[in-house]
């Protein structure tokens, strides 16, 4: 199946998936794509599908069928480590 993903910056990429990949299995996909095409920096990073209002986490050793994603549905890559400043 198609689904979307977009980056932290808001860039959009369509990946064909199987629903019994895990979720972290298709984030590592997704990830060094977007990396080979230079519009994403490597780093900690999870995916989430919108519900409602809300963008939720997707459990990452959960398969996209268990998580309810659907062909063409929109993904968000979302940065998982702490934000720290200074």
């Amino acid at each position: 199946m198609e689904i979307v993903v977009r980056t932290p910056a808001g860039r959009s990429r369509s990946f064909e998936v199987d629903k019994d990949e895990t979720v972290g299995e298709v984030t590592t996909r997704v990830v060094g794509r977007f990396v080979a095409d230079d519009v994403l920096e490597e780093g900690p990073y999870g995916l989430g599908l919108l519900r409602g209002h809300r963008v939720v986490d997707l459990d990452p050793a959960t398969t996209l069928r268990v998580e309810g994603v659907r062909a063409g549905a929109v993904l968000h890559l979302l940065h998982t480590a702490p934000q720290v400043d200074g």
